[in-house]
């Protein structure tokens, strides 16, 4: 019988111990979880308004009927500048005692998509009597696209930063294993917020500022690394 020399002995040793480090390597991956977040400029193509008048009179009757008439004349002012009179919303009037008599308060509100207009038409409507014009609330018909925009900046974004880990971590190789969206994401068109840099845009030979909003996405993913 022929018996194993100590160094056949000493080379099956040395290659279980390398099949055992190879197992380990490829069946004990390391995991890790990183945020990525991706954000995009999108031109609005619409904007809702709201504003609130109000008016003073010793009757409540008289200031009742005062807020209504001027209620009409703000909505026609809306409508002037592009508002569908049939689309402009007019809350209740609200009546109250106060210092001066009966003060009657009420909101009005529509949606345009005269962006460009809108720094205009809120002067306007403060010239007009308007006691507190909101903030327009921006939106975009597209909102599909600028979502998908962020997302794959957001999953670059992801990709950098397990890169940068992989490469201190000395792993050769990486496999996304799952995404997850962070509740930091801005998807719908009633959240998104106005931007305070308009974005510029050329048209032949004229530069168009336009009125933005941002669309932004951010996911958590998963990576398998080796």
């Amino acid at each position: 019988m022929k018996q194993i020399t100590p160094v056949k002995w000493l080379g099956v040793i040395i290659l279980i111990i390398i099949v055992g480090l190879i197992g380990c390597y490829i069946f004990h991956p390391l995991t890790v979880a990183v945020t990525g977040y991706g954000e995009v400029e999108a031109p609005a193509d619409s904007a809702v308004i709201a504003f609130t008048i109000a008016d003073v009179n010793q009757s409540p009757a008289q200031v009742q009927m005062n807020i209504m008439n001027k209620a009409q004349e703000m909505k026609q002012v809306l409508v002037d500048n592009g508002f569908k009179a049939e689309e402009v919303i007019l809350s209740v009037p609200t009546v109250e005692v106060g210092q001066g008599g009966y003060q009657a308060t009420m909101s009005l509100g529509g949606t345009t998509d005269r962006v460009q207009d809108m720094s205009v038409l809120n002067a306007l409507l403060y010239e007009r009597g308007a006691v507190y014009v909101a903030q327009p609330i921006l939106s975009t018909k597209e909102t599909a696209q600028w979502q998908s925009a962020a997302m794959d900046l957001a999953l670059a974004d992801a990709n950098l930063k397990v890169s940068k880990i992989a490469a201190d971590k000395h792993k050769l190789f990486k496999r996304l294993v799952g995404i997850m969206e962070s509740d930091n994401s801005q998807v719908q068109a009633t959240t998104l917020t106005q931007s305070a840099i308009p974005v510029q845009q050329q048209e032949g030979q004229v530069l168009v500022a336009q009125d933005t909003i941002k669309v932004s996405r951010a996911v958590v993913t998963t990576y398998k690394l080796w």
